[in-house]
């Protein structure tokens, strides 16, 4: 064979030579990186309408939740980051009472627990809002529910006015206590609604603010002879 020949093939080779150790060049013999640990989220907020107990003083594992007075909620309008899981929630009264729960909190959830009354049995609610990742409302419009957190007052229900519209029209025609009405009602933000809470011959009337893009709770409390009402903002 001609020395051109075995010239080509040492070309050849070369080549051969050159491309293999490129591919092993790429080859990444390095240990793939683990996925760090994921932390799942709730978010939480407290209310505690327990009357005669004074304040709550609330704790998750060991871990202080915070102080919830009666008639307020904590944090006050807001919301606080917990893990999800079922939690070991313990509630200590200013009255001297206290009460232990296994409290499931669920991934990505957004909520309210009511406290509501002490008995035998301390009574709690726990009220989903919303899953994070859901949009509040839609646009110009409002959400509204009803909570009856009254011990005493029985059975109620939820009258609506508009003003310069509708008399009256009946939005709830029970409302029961530890309960909230069956979803939100779905209203015109910027509107005058006129609500008429009704407990037998006691009835509350207010005339909420509502914005748009955000979901409402209105609560009623406290024993039959001493009403409240407050709107909780859920967004």
């Amino acid at each position: 064979m001609s020395s051109y020949y075995y010239s080509y093939l040492r070309i050849v080779g070369l080549l051969l030579l050159i491309l293999i150790l490129s591919f092993t060049g790429c080859v990444d013999t390095g240990v793939q990186n683990i996925p760090e640990k994921i932390n799942f989220t709730s978010m939480l907020n407290i209310v505690n309408t327990a009357k005669d107990e004074g304040n709550a003083v609330v704790t998750f594992d060991g871990q202080s939740f915070g102080t919830v007075a009666f008639g307020y909620d904590f944090p006050a309008g807001s919301y606080t980051q917990m893990p999800a899981g079922t939690r070991k929630m313990i509630v200590n009264f200013a009255s001297g009472k206290k009460d232990t729960i296994m409290q499931p909190l669920p991934t990505d959830s957004k909520a309210r627990i009511f406290i509501l009354k002490v008995d035998a049995a301390t009574i709690y609610a726990y009220l989903h809002e919303r899953y994070t990742y859901e949009i509040a409302g839609q646009d110009g419009k409002a959400l509204v529910r009803f909570f009856h957190a009254s011990p005493d007052a029985g059975d109620g229900k939820i009258l609506m006015s508009v003003t310069g519209g509708v008399q009256d029209s009946v939005m709830v025609s029970t409302l029961v206590f530890g309960k909230s009405s069956p979803g939100y009602f779905s209203l015109t933000a910027g509107s005058t609604y006129n609500f008429k809470l009704i407990f037998g011959t006691d009835t509350l009337k207010v005339t909420p603010v509502l914005s748009a893009k955000k979901r409402y709770t209105h609560l009623v409390y406290d024993v039959k002879a001493s009403l409240k009402q407050k709107l909780l903002t859920d967004d």
